[in-house]
């Protein structure tokens, strides 16, 4: 591949390539006969080289070695499937006589989207066993693919979690897994730790699909006669707290008691103090725990970067906060790192201050960045636009971007901001459809089906939450398949949204469902709104009494005082804050008022 892509782009081949050939040749001998290079030529349009020739030369010689009959045609498929911008392109080009290699550079991709993410969950999966094998002799791999799979099953869908580990401890158990047997609890006791510190970035998570991970795992690692280090309990208390903060702290403090003695290790010191900031009850504990970590760890990014988080999670963070906290960083040595500024750029209100934060990463321009900057510097505009006389410069390059630009409208500016990103994130799309959906309505129907529907994307809670806003004042809009745009909204909703509790898909929180509720309303979908109550107890979802409140205004009256009158009946409704009659009719009352 690497020496394809030398030619491609017409650079030198690395002289360490046609030094790697050599050897495999001096092992094996000399290939009898001539190689076929014609099929490359034509699928990569390369030149005939020397280097490429010994590597065909070799791709034979080792095929011949571990007697598979490989020929260049599958090399061309295999090289197409790496090569792929997507799981799911790669996944498409899969035979019965794919290498594991292959599989395994599916499995270790970064997806920028969920639908690619649930193509590597649904590879692993169907392909446990030939994975696992493949992968016994070297458990470094086989760590690496599953701290991937973890990391974006967090970020995409955690309800995921289970059925990933199920799916793998099954196999772990089974009496094909051969020294596989012998991943120990540390194996997975380190997996424990990794859910906790991945789901630390995402404030709306729900916590239950992480929890229920943990569980398994630690059931495992008990089941195998190990038990829990300090980093696992640490990692329980971090996910038990955000369901239940007291039985997390109480978890906290038993692991601090049991391993009063086994903190030596600067890895777990350092993931003491990180569970004990993100614990703090008020920001001077927190940053107490913080000044007092950084006697041990002055120079550690994660250090900084927990305690940032936790500063939001207090809700202490505003822009002030970040200019400060940014400072201090910069003129100390640890290292800026693009997940520091990911937590930061979120409260930064000024475009100086926006380029000095995106010239501090000059060596993590990666598109994953490069789109985060995209879509702050497009809100920036929407804020400012008020306040601007001239259209502030882009003072930095955008790939083909010259150092600085004028605009001659808001629109041309943000459309450019918007068109030239390479790779278009969720975030990038839902920010510029945000834009779009303040000005025209029929443009941001086209662009969602353009950029969501005819990519396959699976739509996050922003952007169905803009879906359902954008759509209440469309009625007349019609989208592909001759849907209406609310139809297209209600729709996307329901197939969006976790129909249970472990079923995949959004877990929508009150402000999505009022959303949904009030499109419903709007157009009468009574049928839909009857549905609703059942819907959240199947979630295990505990509506706000607002919620509830708009929910019943929208049913028929006599329907809504019957629910109110036998709420108490359904067990699982209990704990539901449900309101009074009286509740109910002035806010019935105040909605009509108002309207």
């Amino acid at each position: 591949m690497c020496v394809v892509e030398c030619l491609k782009q017409d650079k030198d081949v690395p002289q360490l390539h046609g030094e790697f050939f050599n050897q495999v040749r001096n092992r094996f001998g000399e290939l009898e006969g001539n190689v076929d290079w014609d099929k490359f030529n034509l699928k990569f349009n390369v030149k005939p080289n020397v280097e490429l020739n010994l590597g065909l030369e070799c791709f034979s010689l080792i095929a011949m070695q571990i007697k598979e009959s490989y020929t260049v045609d599958d090399l061309v498929i295999w090289i197409d499937s790496c090569s792929s911008k997507s799981a799911t392109s790669s996944v498409s080009l899969l035979s019965d006589n794919t290498p594991a290699f292959v599989l395994f550079d599916i499995l270790l991709r970064s997806p920028r989207f969920k639908e690619s993410f649930l193509v590597q969950l649904d590879l692993w999966t169907h392909n446990i066993n030939y994975v696992m094998m493949q992968s016994r002799k070297d458990h470094g791999i086989l760590k690496l693919m599953l701290d991937n799979l973890t990391y974006h099953a967090v970020m995409f869908e955690p309800n995921s979690l289970v059925v990933l580990y199920q799916t793998t401890l099954n196999f772990v158990k089974s009496p094909n897994a051969g020294s596989l047997t012998q991943l120990n609890g540390t194996f997975f006791d380190d997996l424990i730790w990794s859910l906790a510190v991945y789901s630390l970035r995402y404030q709306q998570i729900d916590p239950t699909g992480i929890a229920n991970a943990q569980e398994l795992l630690m059931s495992h690692i008990k089941n195998v006669g190990s038990s829990l280090s300090l980093r696992g309990y640490l990692g329980i208390a971090i996910v038990l707290s955000r369901i239940s903060y007291d039985k997390g702290v109480q978890i906290f403090d038993v692991a601090q008691r049991k391993f009063a003695r086994e903190t030596s290790s600067k890895k777990n010191v350092l993931a003491f103090y990180i569970a004990k900031i993100y614990l703090a009850k008020s920001l001077k504990e927190a940053v107490d725990t913080f000044k007092t970590a950084s006697n041990q760890f002055d120079h550690s990014s994660t250090l900084w970067l927990f305690f940032i988080r936790k500063l939001k999670y207090l809700n202490v963070m505003d822009e002030k906060w970040a200019k400060l906290l940014y400072q201090q960083i910069s003129k100390s040595k640890v290292k800026i790192t693009s997940d520091i500024i990911y937590e930061l750029l979120h409260f930064v209100g000024e475009f100086d201050t926006l380029e000095d934060m995106f010239n501090a990463l000059s060596s993590e321009k990666s598109v994953a960045v490069d789109n985060i900057f995209r879509v702050k510097y497009i809100q920036l505009i929407q804020h400012h636009k008020s306040e601007m006389g001239a259209l502030p410069s882009l003072s930095w390059e955008f790939h083909d971007q010259a150092q600085s630009s004028h605009w001659n409208s808001i629109d041309e500016c943000i459309s450019h901001v918007y068109t030239t990103s390479p790779v278009k994130s969720l975030q990038l799309v839902v920010t510029y459809l945000s834009y779009i959906s303040d000005i025209d309505a029929t443009k941001f129907f086209t662009l969602y089906k353009k950029e969501v529907i005819d990519r396959d994307h699976l739509p996050n809670a922003a952007c169905l939450g803009l879906l359902l806003r954008t759509a209440r004042r469309s009625e007349n809009i019609i989208v592909g398949e001759n849907l209406f745009a609310p139809q297209l909204a209600i729709r996307e909703f329901q197939r969006n949204v976790q129909a249970s509790g472990r079923s995949f898909g959004i877990f929508p929180r009150d402000g999505l469902w009022k959303q949904y509720i009030l499109l419903l309303a709007e157009f009468d979908y009574v049928s839909e709104l009857s549905k609703i109550i059942k819907w959240w107890i199947d979630l295990d979802f505990k509506p706000k009494k607002s919620t509830i409140l708009l929910l019943l205004n929208a049913l028929p009256e006599e329907f809504a005082l019957r629910h109110i009158k036998h709420h108490q009946v359904a067990k699982s409704r209990k704990d539901w804050d449900w309101p009074t009659t009286r509740e109910f009719k002035k806010f019935k009352w105040s909605q009509n008022r108002s309207n």
